[in-house]
């Protein structure tokens, strides 16, 4: 008797794998915060052990200009960049409001393979805001910031056509751009910076 006897054929197509770069256009300014090591324990109340701790003031004495400059995202040549995982973030936040698509499928089919994505700008401004902090205190704070405008950046999107054909991932990055934004401020967390429009892509299969 055969060990296959009884058993299923599965047939399983291999992906169909393209990519494309994408040129971004900024139209709200992008406002960046890297958080430094220290700020990012306090907020989740570690410590260097990943024991908890208690407060939520990452230190005593606050240097502004330390903190401005820990805002910004640089790549491997030192240049001012935006996370590439601040697009795909966007991508599967959109995704929610298409009949059809959710984040999950965004996730497994959509990348960006850039980890920092080099910014192009005609001026960077220093942003003073008042903010609240987090926590049930929600204690009011100021925070210095940079803020580029007239911002652009390309990205590469690799994608399984199959499951989301060229326009398709076009079209939601569009939506993305509009709809949620990258940054602080964003229309996603309830302001109107970090909006983008994308330019003409080819693709590369």
């Amino acid at each position: 008797m055969s060990n296959t006897e009884g058993s299923k054929i599965v047939s399983v197509r291999a992906p169909k794998v393209a990519r494309m770069e994408v040129p971004i256009i900024g139209v709200g300014g992008y406002i960046p915060h890297r958080l430094d090591e220290a700020t990012a324990r306090a907020a989740q109340k570690v410590d260097e052990d990943g024991k908890s701790i208690k407060g939520t003031a990452p230190r005593k004495e606050r240097n502004l200009d330390v903190e401005y400059e820990a805002c910004f995202y640089r790549d491997r040549n030192g240049d001012y960049a935006i996370p590439g995982s601040a697009f795909k973030s966007a991508l599967k936040t959109a995704a929610i409001a298409v009949e059809g698509l959710d984040g999950t499928t965004v996730k497994r089919h959509v990348r960006i393979l850039e980890e920092m994505c080099k910014l192009e700008y005609d001026e960077v401004v220093r942003r003073e805001d008042a903010v609240r902090q987090g926590g049930k205190t929600r204690a009011p704070d100021i925070r210095h910031r940079p803020e580029f405008l007239g911002w652009s950046t390309k990205i590469t999107v690799q994608f399984d056509m199959e499951v989301m054909p060229k326009q398709a991932v076009l079209n939601l990055l569009a939506r993305a751009g509009f709809t949620v934004g990258v940054g602080d401020w964003r229309p996603d967390k309830g302001g109107d910076h970090g909006t983008f429009m994308i330019g003409e892509s080819n693709v590369e299969a």
